[in-house]
């Protein structure tokens, strides 16, 4: 049997570096059943009280079925209804 080698990382913090991954999403109804998300990244380490600067990341257009089945699989994950969080129109 062999010994588990641990292994130690370090980030590196550059100001105005930004990853390519999302951590904020803005949903809108753009149109009866179709949904716009729009991803954007915000530095936890430059978090203030007042409004915060996003930088967005990607965009996507989802209709109201997709917009239920990821409510729906989120749900599941947090045992929360799905209606409480998307009611029937």
């Amino acid at each position: 049997m062999t010994e588990q080698q641990q292994i130690q990382v370090s980030f590196s913090y550059e100001e105005g570096r930004f990853p390519t991954y999302s951590n904020a999403v803005l949903i809108n109804m753009i149109a009866e059943g179709t949904f716009l998300l729009d991803f954007g990244f915000i530095d936890p380490l430059a978090i203030s009280e007042s409004k915060n600067e996003v930088q967005p990341t990607s965009r996507m257009l989802i209709t109201r079925d997709t917009a239920k089945q990821l409510v729906t699989r989120l749900s599941s994950f947090l045992n929360t209804a799905v209606e409480e969080i998307i009611p029937e129109s």
